[in-house]
């Protein structure tokens, strides 16, 4: 059992993220890690660290974290021991797409070995890290079809990749490709969507948007998501 928190819109991703996972430490002690895109550069900015919260606020105290599109994860290790290297969210090797997860990847092993037959290098331990090498993958073959870099060319891409996953996830996902976009998408583990104005926040329990807002939409099984400031698309 993992906590995910992520938002999009036009207040600073940062303080969202770090509130939300304030309420979902309960669901893991292990460690915690944030992914925010910077607004000026554009580029994925994370930070991780073993343990439980606490010790990620204090190694980003005296950080300066912009942007206002970014993921959170609070971790329940299954897959690969409680130490950095395998906390979320995790990064794909171009360093534009990053991933965070509740749940497990049942068939991650073969879909690692053959990202590894191929040349990925993996840096951690865990069932997770094959799902943002894959959806770069994916976003490598839709570019070449002289897509737009936008929210629904990842949309594609998510949704092509979690067409091979096996077993149960709660993932979002950022890319760098589009700055102002989050997908999300879930299958037999929970995940709900908070509606404000011109701000979304997506996360795996209530008590992390309660302060943000009473509308709540909770996505059903098996479905995917688009969100961005000026709205949700929901499949």
């Amino acid at each position: 059992m993992c906590g995910i928190v992520a938002v999009t819109g036009y207040k600073k991703a940062l303080p969202l993220l770090i509130n939300g996972l304030k309420k979902l430490e309960y669901r893991g002690y292990d460690s915690a890690g944030v992914a925010i895109i910077n607004t000026e550069t554009k580029n994925i900015i994370c930070n991780k660290a073993e343990g439980k919260l606490k010790n990620l606020i204090n190694s980003i105290s005296n950080t300066k974290i912009d942007g206002t599109v970014g993921i959170g994860h609070t971790r329940w290790a299954t897959h690969g021991k409680p130490k950095v290297k395998n906390a979320h969210p995790h990064i794909d090797s171009s360093g534009k797409v990053a991933v965070v997860q509740n749940g497990i990847i049942e068939n991650y092993q073969e879909l690692k070995t053959n990202l590894e037959k191929e040349g990925i290098v993996f840096n951690s331990d865990t069932d997770t890290e094959v799902i943002p090498h894959l959806i770069q993958k994916e976003l490598i073959a839709l570019s070449q079809l002289n897509l737009k870099n936008n929210g629904s060319t990842l949309l594609v891409a998510v949704r092509n990749v979690i067409s091979d996953l096996e077993g149960s996830y709660a993932l979002a996902v950022l890319w760098a490709g589009a700055p102002d976009s989050l997908v999300v998408a879930r299958k037999q583990a929970p995940l709900i969507i908070g509606l404000g104005e011109g701000e979304f926040i997506c996360a795996s329990d209530t008590p992390a948007i309660a302060n943000f807002t009473n509308i709540i939409l909770p996505m059903e099984d098996e479905e995917i998501a688009l969100l961005n400031p000026l709205g949700i698309e929901i499949y």
